[in-house]
């Protein structure tokens, strides 16, 4: 798990009115697989940097 996909998932997180419904319960599911110490696949780390993007400009 690394701190960067953390901290991307809290900032996505805080931002969840900019989030579609989908991106929602995409971000939780990222936010569950790094509390349970798991880490995000090349896809799942990518669709993050998209929606992150997005959200955080």
């Amino acid at each position: 798990m690394t701190s960067e996909d953390e901290d991307m998932v809290d900032d996505c997180l805080a931002r969840d009115s900019r989030l579609t419904e989908w991106e929602q319960e995409f971000i939780r599911s990222l936010h569950e697989r790094l509390d349970e110490g798991r880490e995000l696949t090349e896809k799942q780390a990518a669709r993050l940097d998209v929606i992150w993007d997005r959200v955080t400009t």
